[in-house]
């Protein structure tokens, strides 16, 4: 299931098979990383005293929304990620699971998955109907894969690249 409901209306939107997006009010509510398999959780929140529970590890991302230093947590969540998803599922929060959080998850699809960042975008609000990316975002992680693959800047994928229809590829499906 692509994502799931849960009982308090606390929504918890799979991104992939064990990589999920959320709010704060989820990720505060042990029941709810409990139910949905949590094992490690990325909080860009940007907020001090949030509830942290036992056999759960946790990544914290002090960054704003928007915050130009992105970019550079980016190797420290995707290498968080990694090993925390050999434990469980993994939860990326931010306080309303819009912006910060699903800007990681585009990152995290676009490194490990292979996609593109304009299919990222697209696959990543195909599965949270609230993701909306700041653009600033957006554009940083553009420009910072593009200097990592050495391509000069070019177009950025926008928040209204996901809404323009075409099929993405799933990075769960696997054909063979």
């Amino acid at each position: 299931m692509s994502w799931m409901w849960d009982g308090d209306g606390e929504r918890v939107d799979f991104i992939t098979e064990d990589l999920a997006v959320a709010n704060l009010e989820a990720a505060s509510d042990p029941e709810t990383l409990i139910r949905h398999g949590i094992r490690g959780v990325v909080d860009a929140s940007n907020r001090e005293g949030n509830p942290r529970f036992p056999g759960i590890h946790y990544h914290e991302v002090p960054i704003a929304d928007p915050d130009e230093r992105l970019v550079d947590l980016l190797p420290g969540v995707v290498a968080f990620i990694d090993e925390a998803r050999r434990h469980g599922n993994v939860l990326l929060h931010c306080v309303a699971g819009v912006s910060r959080s699903p800007a990681l998850a585009i990152c995290y699809l676009h490194e490990r998955h292979g996609l593109s960042l304009p299919a990222a975008l697209h696959h990543v609000c195909s599965r949270r109907a609230y993701a909306n990316p700041h653009p600033l975002f957006l554009r940083l992680i553009h420009a910072y894969y593009d200097a990592q693959n050495g391509n000069a800047a070019g177009q950025s994928p926008s928040p209204s690249d996901h809404r323009s229809g075409g099929e993405v590829a799933d990075p769960d499906r696997q054909d063979g």
